[in-house]
């Protein structure tokens, strides 16, 4: 009498069967013991959120696909790369018998386009002062213009495509290659001819904005041919070589507008970079493949087409 009795049970001690019992076992007036545990109160639970980039749990984004990773041995791989030269061998044969038919014949004329002999085989520097000269004194039709053979061989069927070449001119220089404004070509209101420099304003003067601008318009290659054809019989016929319509066609609808060149190489002196444009910039072919920049020092570029070789 006087002393209250406490009834004791022994838990296996996981805290989830305590919190689920707690309530049980506090209305009936006895009290939970249980070894090497600390009774805690039930924490409420908290959804998962998921982060902001963090993908979803699927195998897929997870990477955790099934996946193959054979480990090659020496039968496999020399299977495998004689079963790619098979295939390779014919598309190779194929290309090189169509890269062997065109006829082709070259001259080189740099060299030799000179009345003086003695300025054609000096230096580069002097064959550049001689032309410099011979624009000066208006004698440039007879003291540069020379006449230089081609021999063919072979009959060449129409077309037969006329070309120039340059070698050791990086036109993949990073400076050469953004030095232009493709919203002047275009001819846009307000264009942005920041990069165009230094071939922005001619002679400096901010009066005089260059119109096709930069460097890589500034350098227009201007060396003109003529062909012509020489007879049996000693006569000489002039060849109707195509040079209008040649550019590629994306050019001419979407990268050049028609109009007139202004302060573009106006004249013959030290600030001139190459040819000038007598027609309006979206009619000169030869300006607009000469604006294609090559990948390499050493490249070609179409001059005219000949479309009737008889």
């Amino acid at each position: 009498r006087g002393t209250a009795q406490l009834r004791t049970r022994r838990v296996a001690c996981p805290l989830a069967a305590m919190a689920r019992d707690e309530a049980l076992d506090l209305a009936q007036g006895s009290a939970t013991a249980c070894l090497g545990c600390m009774l805690a109160p039930k924490m409420p639970e908290v959804p998962e959120t998921k982060g902001e980039k963090q993908p979803n749990n699927k195998r897929l984004q997870q990477q955790a696909l099934p996946a193959c990773k054979p480990v090659m041995d020496a039968v496999w791989v020399v299977f495998i790369f004689l079963a790619i030269g098979a295939v390779m061998l014919p598309i190779g044969a194929v290309c090189l018998s169509y890269g062997l038919q065109p006829n082709e014949a070259l001259v080189r004329y740099d060299q030799t386009c000179f009345a003086n002999p003695e300025v054609a085989a000096g230096s580069n520097s002097e064959r550049l002062a001689a032309a410099w000269a011979a624009e000066a004194s208006g004698n440039a039709e007879t003291e540069l213009a020379c006449t230089v053979e081609l021999q063919i061989l072979e009959d060449m069927p129409a077309p037969v495509y006329f070309f120039y070449e340059l070698s050791g001119f990086y036109q993949n220089n990073y400076r050469y290659v953004e030095s232009r404004s493709y919203e002047q070509l275009v001819e846009l209101e307000g264009a942005d001819t920041g990069m165009c420099s230094p071939q922005r304003y001619y002679d400096g003067n901010e009066s005089r904005p260059i119109n096709p601008c930069g460097l890589t318009a500034w350098s227009f290659f201007n060396d003109t041919f003529a062909l012509s054809l020489r007879r049996g019989d000693g006569g000489v016929q002039l060849l109707d070589v195509q040079t209008e319509g040649i550019a590629s066609s994306s050019d001419r609808s979407h990268m050049y507008a028609n109009y007139t060149a202004t302060w573009f190489n106006p004249l013959l002196n030290s600030l001139r970079g190459g040819d000038n444009l007598t027609v309006p910039v979206g009619a000169s072919d030869a300006f607009m493949i000469w604006m294609r920049l090559a990948l390499l020092p050493r490249f070609r570029k179409l001059a005219g087409v000949l479309q009737d070789t008889s």
